[in-house]
């Protein structure tokens, strides 16, 4: 029987508290719902088996298997930074489409008005 460290059951228990939260916020994307499925796999298993990225750093030329966590949080974190950016610039855009389009009709609004008042 597979013995587990307090530590671990209360890491597994926030892993999946976070994938409850991931899965409510990405309800309609499936490409998203898959990795982060596949994130909280990875993530247990190596929680469950901690020398299991000692082994898999050593196989891949790492030091040691925290420093390969690190490593690969690390590019996850730089794929969700520039994710992020590049969805604050394309609200950005839409937020100006729309103002844009609001002051054109308040300007053909004013227009309009202004045109009835002279005559």
């Amino acid at each position: 029987m597979l013995s587990m460290k307090p530590i671990q059951l209360v890491l597994i228990a926030l892993i999946l508290v976070i994938a409850l939260l991931a899965a409510t916020a990405f309800r309609n994307r499936l490409v998203y719902r898959l990795f982060v499925l596949a994130g909280v796999v990875v993530a247990i298993i190596f929680t469950i088996y901690p020398d299991l990225t000692s082994a898999l750093a050593q196989i891949l030329g790492v030091g040691r298997g925290v420093d390969l966590v690190f490593y690969l949080l690390f590019m996850v974190g730089a794929y969700a930074l520039v994710a992020l950016y590049r969805r604050i610039l394309k609200l950005d855009e839409t937020i100006t489409a729309i103002n844009r389009r609001d002051a054109l009709r308040s300007a053909e609004k004013l227009g309009k008005e202004d045109r009835s008042s002279t005559k």
